[in-house]
């Protein structure tokens, strides 16, 4: 989603962050769910997801903004997979799955067979 309250380039980074915090502590894919509360626990992130509601002037709570930006990061890869866009810089090096219907991300860990994993 690019508009102006927020872009890509600032969130997907804040993104990743959460994605190897998570990783760091848990040593397990981390669910989108998980991913919003990440954000929303995360000053200079919740900044961004604020400054974005602000803007927009809109009753939607903080959590919903952060799930439509953790659904654009999902959603850029996804594009990426069909050939339409290039990754950014911060979503390379990660590996995902499907986790009751959901995407999960963890850092791509070494031990695990090429063959069992997708690399992003």
């Amino acid at each position: 989603m690019k508009d102006s309250s927020w872009t890509y380039r600032e969130v997907f980074p804040e993104i990743r962050k959460i994605i190897d915090q998570f990783y760091a502590q848990h040593r397990d894919f981390i669910k989108a769910q998980e991913t919003c509360e990440g954000l929303l626990k995360d000053r200079q992130a919740k900044e961004i997801i604020k400054r974005a509601k602000g803007i927009l002037k809109s009753r939607k709570s903080l959590n919903w903004f952060a799930g439509i930006m953790v659904g654009a990061f999902s959603k850029r890869i996804t594009d990426w997979e069909k050939g339409k866009y290039a990754l950014f810089p911060c979503q390379k090096g990660l590996e995902r799955k499907r986790i009751k219907g959901d995407w999960a991300y963890r850092p791509v860990k070494k031990a695990i067979p090429r063959k069992k994993r997708k690399i992003l």
